[in-house]
């Protein structure tokens, strides 16, 4: 298997899924630190590729536009003004049945 010289730190999230670079908040395990190898095996399990200078980059993250149309298109449509109106209102709570009082004698 080839091995991938890592020219900088690379570190793994906590739940092992994605690996993420030294600045990124996620960072918790160390995957290498500068001019250490990294097996093919984790460049597979992990989605890193290599380019053809030999510099290892990481999967590319989704554009965050992309996901708010997708949210857009999965909201529901109103077609006309009183329901857009009605779906503005807040949501009246049903008021709580009163106990019953217990009478001293």
């Amino acid at each position: 298997m080839p091995a991938y010289k890592a020219d900088r730190r690379l570190y793994i999230t906590a739940d092992k899924s994605e690996c993420v670079e030294e600045a990124d908040p996620r960072a918790a395990f160390l995957l290498a630190a500068v001019g250490r190898n990294i097996n093919a095996g984790s460049v597979a399990q992990y989605g890193l590729w290599v380019d053809r200078g030999g510099k290892i980059n990481l999967k590319p993250k989704a554009e965050p536009k992309q996901a708010a149309k997708l949210e857009d298109k999965q909201a529901p449509k109103l077609e006309d003004k009183a329901a857009k109106v009605e779906a503005a209102k807040p949501k009246q709570r049903r008021p709580r049945p009163k106990r019953p009082v217990a009478k001293k004698a």
